[in-house]
């Protein structure tokens, strides 16, 4: 059995179009676009010669769509960014935390100027009680970092090492102020966390 001429062109221009396809997809770069290829145009079929009407015509042969290549994807315009100051980008994960909806608790401890007290030690055991507790994010951060993060301690005077700030996004942040035992520091994240 014969295959129709027809069937054979259009078997040939689907081919040969997935071929441009591929070739200009594999020539892209990701710092270049390229245009994209004019479509490439397909000699109409010819017309099969009439049967006789004694001969029943086989069903007619379905021919594939020819494959439209596809355009290159348009980079999205950079949105401009504000200036970044060091206070954004030390705040910046706290930032994040609160607004995946974690609890932050902030340990602003004397240990960083190099003499811990008793009060630093117990407190920082404490809050290491806090590893592995789901949606719960610790900061460390020095008494001389308290201005930095101002802007997220609302309400909140911290005066002393070692302190803790436990604070959830949309409610009010907990100032624990000298030694806290890890019992009571557990409670007090399970209390925000609900």
């Amino acid at each position: 059995m014969a295959v129709p001429r027809p069937v054979i062109i259009a078997v040939v221009g689907v081919t040969l179009l997935a071929g441009a396809f591929l070739l200009m997809r594999g020539s892209q770069t990701s710092s270049t676009v390229t245009p994209a290829p004019a479509p490439v145009s397909q000699p109409a079929p010819a017309k099969p010669a009439p049967r006789p009407a004694a001969v029943h015509p086989a069903a007619p042969a379905r021919t594939a769509a020819p494959a439209k290549p596809a355009a290159p994807a348009k980079p999205a315009p950079a949105k401009p960014q504000p200036p970044v100051d060091a206070a954004d980008a030390a705040i910046q994960p706290v930032v994040s935390a609160l607004s995946r909806g974690n609890v932050v608790v902030l340990y602003f401890t004397g240990a960083a100027a190099g003499n811990p007290s008793a009060d630093d030690v117990g407190t920082s055991l404490a809050v290491q009680s806090l590893a592995g507790m789901k949606r719960v994010s610790v900061v460390t951060t020095g008494l001389d970092q308290v201005s930095t993060y101002r802007r997220l301690l609302s309400g909140v005077a911290v005066s002393q090492v070692p302190a803790v700030v436990v604070m959830r996004s949309g409610g009010a942040a907990r100032l624990i102020e000298g030694f806290v035992d890890p019992g009571t520091l557990r409670q007090t994240v399970a209390d925000e966390l609900g």
